[in-house]
């Protein structure tokens, strides 16, 4: 399977939804209960993405690669999240974060469905 830019025209716009079933953090690797899905949209001809929330959207990084791609969030607090999908379309999803002064990484894994 490839990935959308290794398929698509300059012009198109693209809809990458990312579904995560398990993640690591420092207690070891689990299942995730509740759903966590992570919707981008990325325009090929600006190499512009945004990650869409259920509210809002916001502007992240884009870097493609020919193995695949990676998008990298600052979120208003500061803190990072990097989603990377490979050319199979599987992903890992990073948080960099530090909440009341202490790191809490988290790492998801899931697979991801690309729509033009």
């Amino acid at each position: 399977m490839l990935l959308f830019y290794q398929t698509c025209n300059a012009a198109d716009t693209v809809a990458i939804t990312c579904n995560y079933d398990t993640y690591s953090d420092i207690n070891g690797n689990h299942k995730v209960e509740k759903e966590f899905k992570l919707r981008f949209m990325l325009d090929h001809e600006k190499r512009t993405a945004y990650i869409q929330g259920n509210q809002i959207s916001s502007k992240v990084t884009y870097l493609p690669t020919n193995n695949g791609l990676s998008l990298i969030e600052t979120t208003t607090a500061g803190n990072l999240t990097i989603t990377t999908i490979d050319r199979n379309n599987n992903s890992v999803h990073s948080r960099n974060t530090i909440v009341n002064g202490i790191l809490a990484p988290s790492q998801y894994y899931g697979k991801c469905k690309v729509k033009q």
